[in-house]
């Protein structure tokens, strides 16, 4: 089987990198068409590397591919933030339970390791690093339940909600993070000290803490943008 250049693969997350920075700054915003053609000719690439490149992207949940239209930036209505969560509320409990049956001390260790990267966000002001711990954090402890059908779901089914936070959270007070990293330090708390009927519940009760945090900021942000 052939190999793919290393050379084409350097060129691919040049330009993830580069195409996430414009959905990031709002150049690119929820909802705009993605046309590949004009990215190719503006930043001087073929084609098929942005194609790539997008599809890097869509497995981060930024951009999502319409029947016949094309790629787009990810866009998730109100509606759509619930419903999703919804379901990761479920799905998230069940994770736990079978987590608690899985899990070490150094699995609680690399939690806590993510935990920290979250607190050196907060400390540089970094919100997407911190975005990135947070979904780092919920994929270490769905790996823990080594199901690997219910991590696939709760990949594909919560990917894009976080990738709509962070286009919506780019503006977020410093300040806001705190009470998310003490709500991540209490779930493993409770996945270290509980049965796996507690630590399920409480931890759901956590996740529908968040969820009122995240779609409240949802919300603000499409106020502030339909004001502006």
């Amino acid at each position: 089987m052939p190999l793919t250049p290393v050379k084409q693969i350097a060129l691919r997350d040049a330009l993830v990198d580069q195409i996430r920075d414009l959905i990031l700054t709002g150049e690119l915003r929820p909802g705009d068409r993605i046309i590949e053609y004009k990215l190719a000719r503006e930043m001087h690439v073929g084609q098929n590397s942005v194609r790539e490149a997008l599809a890097v992207l869509e497995q981060q949940g930024l951009v999502t591919r319409v029947p016949n239209k094309g790629a787009q930036v990810t866009k998730l209505s109100p509606e759509d933030m619930e419903h999703i969560y919804a379901v990761r509320i479920l799905l998230e409990g069940m994770a736990v339970k079978f987590a608690k049956q899985h899990m070490r001390l150094v699995d609680a260790d690399k939690l806590q390791q993510v935990i920290e990267k979250m607190r050196a966000a907060f400390h540089d002001n970094d919100v997407v690093a911190f975005c990135n711990a947070d979904f780092e954090f919920h994929r270490k402890l769905w790996g823990f339940s080594n199901n690997l059908y219910l991590v696939k779901a709760l990949s594909s089914i919560v990917a894009p909600q976080f990738a709509h936070i962070l286009i919506k959270s780019m503006k977020w007070p410093r300040e806001d993070m705190l009470p998310i990293i003490e709500e991540h330090q209490a779930i493993l708390n409770f996945l270290k000290n509980e049965d796996a009927e507690t630590a399920a519940a409480e931890v759901t009760r956590i996740i529908e803490r968040l969820r009122d945090f995240a779609m409240n900021v949802v919300r603000q942000s499409d106020e502030k943008f339909s004001v502006a």
